[in-house]
């Protein structure tokens, strides 16, 4: 079977014409491309050339960014950039041998402040050449090499080079002509997640559980051990990806069994936070499974909720209660005995979205000296409202207005601390 990729014409000076770029002629060189670290990538639309029945070899749909990813944006004349993509047979099978290269004049400033910022290794790439055509590189390492020549007829500046060996050739990507690049590219937003682990057999050292999105970070994490041992990083878990690996066996409490509540930040595409919220639910007689409480509105789904039981334990989802709509439903008895059981919520909505989240934090503070109440410290960055969580010496959540107060990004402490007492704070700014 023979395949017409292309309708051949005859034109003055040219070889052929082709049916799709800016003018409908053949024109060499890169007109423009974006820089993306790797790490910023989320996804990318899946593609297989085994079922691919159109031969379009193009990707359709949005790369998808982490929040506050940065782009590295070049625009140039033509006969400034190029791209060549060569094929070589090996004992291992065929390898595309990618080269991207971009020739910026003069030795300057700003060029020298890019080389800098851009000495992460790998990056995706987008880059439209002279025919208007898009397409996608992945993983290529970077980098940026000054020559200024010997003689005064010599170049004077940087080559940029973008180069990547790889098993597959690089794909186009559906966009119109002269559409702009930012079509290509979405970024997703910062929410919050929380899930819950019940594992009845215990575990040893190293156990590693896998979670349903990437964390930003391990210092964007509350992990909580048995619904109410807040877990170190470094001393008692580490993160790789989504993994949590466990540095510890499960006999903190020599109970056997355990739990592990995990509460972090993460990259989510249309889930925007609007707000957050806090409240504290009060039960003062004796109440039976299947009891309800109303929050003041609806957590985005129950991921976005944490419900912490008289300051200390954590609540297991679907074990200890569910949620529907705003309405919280306990799935166990309780009796207050004279007193009254808390519960405290915080959670995130969609009302009043989205919010702008720059990042998240989770800072400890360890008191240097025995010390009267009111004492004061500072957090790295002002929390966003509602959105603070305190925990003392990992174990009891404090409640504001009555252990602490919060003032723009100082914390008061209202009552009198220890040597080597530890706060633990989590929050959204």
């Amino acid at each position: 079977m023979a395949y017409d990729f292309c309708l051949i014409k005859s034109v003055e000076g040219r070889l052929c014409a082709i049916g799709s770029g800016l003018d409908r002629l053949n024109h060499g060189s890169v007109i423009e491309a974006i820089f993306f670290r790797e790490d910023d990538v989320i996804s990318q639309p899946p593609y297989s050339f085994g079922f691919d029945n159109f031969y379009s070899a193009a990707l359709n749909g949005s790369l998808v960014l982490r929040s506050g990813a940065e782009g590295f944006r070049f625009r140039f004349t033509p006969d400034t950039g190029s791209f060549t993509e060569n094929s070589q047979e090996t004992d291992d099978g065929v390898f595309y041998s990618q080269l991207f290269t971009l020739s910026i004049p003069k030795d300057r400033p700003e060029i020298t402040w890019l080389k800098y910022q851009m000495r992460y290794p790998r990056y995706a790439i987008i880059y439209r050449d002279g025919n208007g055509t898009a397409k996608l590189l992945r993983n290529q390492r970077v980098k940026l090499d000054l020559d200024l020549g010997r003689n005064r007829a010599d170049y004077n500046g940087h080559v940029l080079s973008a180069v990547r060996s790889t098993d597959s050739p690089s794909l186009f990507w559906k966009i119109e002509a002269g559409a702009p690049l930012e079509g290509i590219f979405t970024a997703a937003s910062l929410a919050f997640s929380t899930q819950f682990y019940n594992i009845p057999e215990g575990w040893l050292a190293g156990r590693v559980l896998e979670l349903t999105d990437t964390p930003v970070s391990a210092s964007a994490m509350v992990v909580i051990y048995n619904q109410a041992k807040r877990l170190s990083p470094g001393e008692h878990y580490t993160l790789n990806g989504k993994q949590l690996v466990l540095l510890f066996t499960d006999e903190i409490d020599g109970s056997g069994a355990g739990t592990i509540h995990v509460l972090y930040a993460t990259n989510k595409l249309g889930t925007d936070i609007g707000g957050f919220n806090q409240h504290t639910a009060t039960k003062t007689v004796a109440y039976s499974s299947g009891e309800t409480f109303a929050l003041p509105a609806a957590p985005i789904d129950q991921q976005n909720l944490l419900v912490i039981y008289n300051n200390v334990l954590a609540l297991r989802p679907s074990v200890d209660m569910s949620l529907t709509g705003s309405t919280v439903t306990l799935l166990f008895d309780g009796d207050p005995a004279g007193d009254e059981d808390t519960f405290a919520c915080f959670y995130a909505t969609e009302e009043a979205g989205p919010l702008a989240i720059v990042g998240w934090s989770a800072y400890t503070y360890t008191v240097a000296a025995d010390v009267a109440a009111n004492f004061t410290f500072d957090l790295p960055n002002t929390p966003l409202a509602n959105s603070l969580l305190v925990w003392l010496d990992n174990d009891i959540l404090l409640e504001e207005g009555v252990d602490y107060n919060l003032n723009s990004d100082e914390i008061e402490i209202l009552f009198a601390g220890y040597a080597g007492q530890r706060i633990h704070t989590w929050y959204a700014y």
